[in-house]
């Protein structure tokens, strides 16, 4: 089983939050599809009982700087739980991403944040990005990713509601069934 990836991933999605929402020393709870885990793991179990006993039977988690992990069934998901200091190691220890903050800084405090900025932001990274409307009826409104997946590796979904600019971000393997 190959940890690392979902290492790797809970770090970035601990870090997001804690630059958008701020730094606070508790446990947190995210939520994986199986799909998305066993993409990130390698672990062939497709049931959400079979896949959190067999990321908790692994060993090497314990060995993280994240702490020990918890992993439980949550209905249709693995809850996978963070230990407060593996939340402290990632906003002490773990440096946040230039291009990430520049995104998130974007639309805090601003309501009125346009797809132009954002694509001027991808554009000031000087590197190849793609920036691609969806159709009509797709739950987004455009899509833009680096190619090289440098400065970031992630794809941004846009979608623009009552004058309104949301993101989400999906690994590339969690965003093929949206574009």
């Amino acid at each position: 089983m190959r940890i690392q990836p979902l290492l790797t991933d809970i770090t970035d999605q601990l870090k997001e939050a804690q630059i958008k929402l701020g730094f606070g020393p508790r446990t947190v709870k995210l939520y994986y599809a199986p799909a998305s885990l066993a993409a990130l793991t390698g672990c062939p179990a497709q049931d959400v009982q079979t896949l959190a006993a067999c990321l908790a039977a692994e060993t090497g988690f314990s060995a993280s700087p994240l702490g020990q992990l918890c992993f439980a069934p949550h209905e249709d998901r693995v809850e996978v739980t963070i230990p407060q200091e593996g939340v402290r190691y990632v906003h002490e220890q773990v440096e946040a991403s230039p291009f990430l903050q520049a995104l998130i800084g974007m639309f805090a405090g601003h309501h009125h944040t346009g797809m132009a900025q954002v694509i001027e932001l991808f554009e000031s990274q000087q590197s190849p990005y793609v920036y691609r409307q969806m159709p009509p009826d797709a739950e987004f409104d455009s899509v833009l990713y680096f190619q090289n997946g440098q400065p970031d590796g992630y794809c941004y979904f846009f979608k623009e509601e009552m004058g309104h600019l949301s993101y989400h971000r999906f690994r590339p393997e969690d965003a093929t069934h949206l574009l």
